[in-house]
């Protein structure tokens, strides 16, 4: 792909996943899917479960993978029960820093609902899958 005269790769993508500690969600999320369909649904999810991933980078990341789900369901198929697990790990990642943080007892911060539901639907669709 060519972006203003020169080849846009999948590092270039890395880099702006990496060096925009908070670019808003359309653009994250348009970044992240453009780089699943050159790099592939393995490497996006290595950088959706990597310790250092931001909590707006795992939401917008799931709900690619929502959007993938819908328009091309062929390149999540191989790798339904490989993002039922990352799904999880995520999940499960949130749910303790959720925890962990300080605060009200029984409040819940917007973006980890956000990014709860998105895994929740993610999961309601992968069954169909049969994963």
């Amino acid at each position: 792909m060519a972006v203003r005269g020169r080849k846009l790769e999948a590092s270039d993508l890395r880099k702006v996943m990496q060096d925009f500690s908070n670019p808003g969600e359309e653009m994250l999320g348009d970044c992240l899917f453009v780089y699943s369909l050159l790099e592939g649904v393995p490497s996006l999810l290595q950088a959706l479960v990597d310790q250092g991933s931001s909590l707006p980078k795992r939401s917008a990341g799931i709900q690619v993978l929502s959007e993938l789900f819908h328009s091309f369901r062929g390149l999540l198929a191989p790798h339904a029960k490989d993002i039922v697990v990352a799904v999880g790990m995520i999940a499960e990642q949130v749910q303790n820093k959720a925890r962990g943080v300080a605060g009200r007892e029984g409040e819940v911060d917007k973006d980890v609902l956000l990014l709860q539901n998105r895994c929740e639907l993610l999961l309601g669709l992968l069954r169909q899958l049969g994963a």
